[in-house]
Formats: structure tokens, C-alpha cells, sequence
């Protein structure tokens, strides 16, 4: 039954020489739940079914097979598979399965049947959700899988701490650095240069441009005209009405000799868990780069917080979700803490502004995954609101003059029905993305933007230490 649902529900793209699943022993137990379990304070079945889809880890369960996770990259972990004596028979895609690690059927001499292996899979906080997953996730009677990591966890963030380390220092200096929200980041600029072309071309051309454009569109227009500027927040909320009149308007920039607005990305890097961009950002007649990375999971936060570090970054702003304990708090609300719990206790932050219509609370407490968010882990957590990596900020950017801005939208409230992205949609958190988006943005547009210091150990020795780190065993 479970192998059915697999092999209907998902896309199995089969290696060369194989066009099956083999076979192997099975149960026929029906699916209930761990009576021992503290129930989670949400629908735990459907989080799983919604992020990797229960049939890979029901079927590992029925058949009594492990769940490998790799720390490799594809490549690697292939290599990892061959080395050891085993084959891969094919790769697991679509259906439920949302995760962004890649997923595995793999074979080895004397196993009987086939069992799971997941790629790239990087951090302790990963590995504990998949771990905590797997063992919330199994067949009627029949025990969870068996999860097996394949490499050692320091070791792997300590090389992609070096290498992005050494990535970093053969790239200029940023003046501002973010975590998170990257593409929004990227939009949020464009916008700005779009709007102001289209002002320009209002100013030259306005019937050529009226002509083009729709009722709503020349709402839009008369609003580009209104004393008042348009703050970013505003921006975003027309970014659709922006983004097409700009497309309709292309052959008009040239006939009004106008420069078409360009994209602000004068870089663009991958990382192993995520990416990075560059962007050309104007502030007060002058050229600034932001770098903006994307948001990743838990402690995969430390090799991009400590090669910052390392390269004397000691400005960080970071933008990601969080769930709130405290149900005062709304789906989409934008909260600014003043403290993280970490392991020496509470560290501050220095956010001295606030964005319009944002709530400043007391602390973010840490949580390593949703899947231990039980009545007994609510009772003994004092905290308003939780995430995974504010944590791990906090204690790298721990010395004097160093400076961590986190501004964090509630994607769900822990414990109370109907409260969460899954039953609302991503789009609730628009409100407070707009928000935290728009104030950085209009603060830098404002006033300069703060540059970002850098270290006085000589840079020879930073790459001298980089590679140690890289080499070392």
C-alpha cells in the first residue's frame, strides 16, 4: 500500500539500469500513533505531510530500513555510496516532498530491499529535525527508521566557514550586510529604481504614458505625483502594477531618451545551504553595495555568521519568521527583541529604531526545531517568541562595537488552531516583511548608510588562518 502511494504520489526517476523499487520484506500493520508521545500543539501529521510527505519515511518504517543523511553534496555523496560498495537506484522527486536536500533510493550487497538517503543535509539543527521527523513518522506497531549521518558535523561547517571565508575576502567590502529575505531585498531596490524612472517618464511623456496606462495603473501614477513620497512599504504593495507598466512602458524610455531602469545585482554567489548577491545600491549621490544572503536553517547561520566575521563584518541585519508563544501576538506581525537566550544566558541586541507599526518585545527564545513544540516544552519556555538562528548570532557577534538587527515576522502562534502559514498561506506574512523591508530601505535612502567595520588583523593572516582551518583534520 505504502509503496503504491510512493510510486503514485511522487516522481521516481530511476538510475540507468534499474526500472523498479526491489523488493523486501514489509508489514501490513495500520498507521497509529506513538501513545507514548507528547502531543505536539499543532497538527504534527500534516507539518510532515505538507515539508516531506510521510510515505518515504512510513515505507522506511514498514520495512524496517534506515534513513541516511549525508552531509556531501550530490557528488560527493555518490561518490560516498560507490566507495562503500553500494549503487543508487534512483531519486526521488516531486509529490509532497518540499524539502530543498535532495532524496535517494540506495542499494547495498546483502541489504535486502532498498533504504532512504538524503544529501546535502547540513548542521546539527537539520540532522535533530530529521532525526525528531523520523521518530514522530512510522508504521502502525513497527518501530521508526534508524537515521544514520554520514560524516562529522563540526567538521563539515568548519570547511564551509573557510571556504566561504576565502570567498568573501576576494570580494570588495560591502557597506551593509542582511540575512535574509534576499529576494525581497533585491525587489525592494528595483522597485526603487523603477519608480523612479517611471517619474521621470510621467515628467516627459505623461499622455504617452497615461495611454499605456490601466485604472489602477493611473492610481498608481497620481500617486508617484502627491507631494508625499512613496515609502518602500507602498513600493512593494504596488510591486505587480510597477513591475508590468515598466515592461509596457520599454519602447517609451528610448523614445524619451530615458535610461531604462536596470537590475542592482552586480553579483551573484552560491553558497552549499543557500546564495548570496551584491547590490548596487544610490544613497545620497553615492554608490553603496548591500550583501544580502539567504535565510537557512539553525546553526547553518555559523560558517556565513563567522566568515563575516572573520572578513571584520560587524553590522549584521537579519530578517526571518518565528513563532509566538504569547498569543497576544498576530499572524504577520513584525516583532523587534532586545535579547536572545543563548548558552551564556541573555544577550542584547542594539536595535535602537523601530519600524513603523512593529512591536518591540523582551527576548527570542531558541527552539531547534517546530517537532519538540509540546505542552511540557511550553511550560518551560519563558520566552514571547522563538526561531532557530538569532541564537547563533547573538554569541558570534558578541564583542564590543559589534551589531546584530533582527527583525522577525510571526509565521504562526504555537498552540492555537488555524494559527500558522500552513492554514493561512505564505502571504500573511507580507505585512511584516513590508515592513521591516521598508524601514531598512528608507533608512538607508535617507541618511548614509552606516558602513560596515572592518578587522585590523592583516588580511594575509586571516587567509593564512582560513586555510588552516580548511586543511586541518
Amino acid at each position: 500500500k505504502i509503496k503504491a502511494r510512493l510510486q503514485s504520489s511522487y516522481r521516481i526517476e530511476f538510475e540507468e539500469g534499474h526500472t523498479a523499487l526491489p523488493e523486501g520484506n514489509s508489514s501490513s500493520n495500520a498507521r497509529i500513533s506513538n501513545p507514548n508521545e507528547d502531543p505536539l500543539l499543532f497538527d504534527g501529521e500534516r507539518y510532515t505531510s505538507d515539508r516531506l510527505g510521510r510515505a518515504p519515511l512510513w515505507d522506511a518504517s514498514q520495512r524496517g530500513q534506515r534513513v541516511e543523511l549525508h552531509l556531501n553534496d550530490v557528488d560527493g555523496f555518490r561518490r560516498n555510496i560507490s566507495e562503500r560498495g553500494g549503487e543508487v537506484i534512483a531519486r526521488v522527486r516531486g509529490g509532497p516532498h518540499k524539502f530543498s536536500e535532495p532524496l535517494f533510493v540506495v542499494n547495498f550487497p546483502g541489504e535486502e530491499g532498498y533504504h532512504y538517503a538524503i544529501a546535502e543535509v547540513q548542521g546539527a539543527d537539520r540532522v535533530r529535525h530529521f532525526e525528531i521527523q523520523s521518530s514522530r513518522t512510522h508504521w502502525g506497531n513497527s518501530p521508526p527508521s534508524r537515521v544514520e549521518v554520514v560524516g562529522d558535523i563540526a567538521k563539515d561547517l568548519k570547511r564551509e566557514e573557510a571556504l566561504l571565508t576565502t570567498r568573501l575576502m576576494a570580494l570588495p567590502p560591502a557597506d551593509k550586510v542582511v540575512i535574509g529575505y534576499i529576494d525581497t531585498v533585491r525587489e525592494s531596490f528595483e522597485l526603487q529604481e523603477r519608480s523612479v524612472a517611471l517619474k521621470e517618464l510621467l515628467k516627459k511623456s505623461p499622455d504617452s504614458l497615461t495611454a499605456l496606462a490601466t485604472d489602477e495603473d493611473r492610481v498608481l501614477l497620481a500617486r508617484f505625483e502627491s507631494a508625499t513620497p512613496m515609502t518602500s512599504a507602498e513600493l512593494l504593495e504596488n510591486k505587480k502594477l510597477i513591475n508590468a507598466l515598466t515592461i509596457r512602458a520599454t519602447a517609451l524610455f528610448e523614445l524619451s531618451r530615458i535610461p531604462p531602469p536596470q537590475s542592482v545585482v552586480i553579483g551573484e554567489h552560491k553558497t552549499r545551504t543557500g546564495r548570496f548577491v551584491d547590490l548596487r545600491v544610490k544613497a545620497n549621490g553615492e554608490e553603496k553595495v548591500w550583501r544580502v544572503f539567504s535565510n537557512v536553517w539553525g546553526d547553518q547561520i555559523l560558517p556565513i555568521a563567522k566568515a563575516l566575521r572573520m572578513n571584520g563584518v560587524r553590522d549584521v541585519t537579519y530578517i526571518g519568521t518565528a513563532g509566538a508563544v504569547d498569543s497576544s501576538h498576530q499572524l504577520g506581525d513584525l516583532v523587534v527583541p532586545e535579547t536572545a537566550v543563548t548558552t551564556n544566558g541573555l544577550t542584547p541586541f542594539h536595535n535602537s529604531s523601530l519600524p513603523e507599526g512593529a512591536k518591540r518585545i523582551s527576548t527570542v527564545g531558541f527552539v531547534p526545531s517546530p517537532l519538540v513544540e509540546t505542552r511540557d516544552w511550553k511550560a518551560s519556555n519563558p520566552a514571547p517568541v522563538v526561531e532557530v538562528e538569532t541564537r547563533y548570532l547573538a554569541e558570534v557577534f558578541n564583542r564590543p562595537g559589534d551589531r546584530v538587527r533582527p527583525f522577525l515576522v510571526i509565521s504562526d502562534i504555537i498552540g492555537k488552531e488555524g494559527s500558522s502559514i500552513s492554514d493561512v498561506g505564505i502571504g500573511v506574512r507580507t505585512n511584516g516583511r513590508n515592513l521591516a523591508m521598508g524601514h531598512l530601505i528608507d533608512e538607508a535612502l535617507g541618511s548614509e548608510t552606516i558602513p560596515v567595520g572592518r578587522c585590523k588583523t592583516p588580511r594575509c593572516q586571516c587567509l593564512i588562518r582560513s586555510f588552516n582551518a580548511l586543511i586541518a583534520p
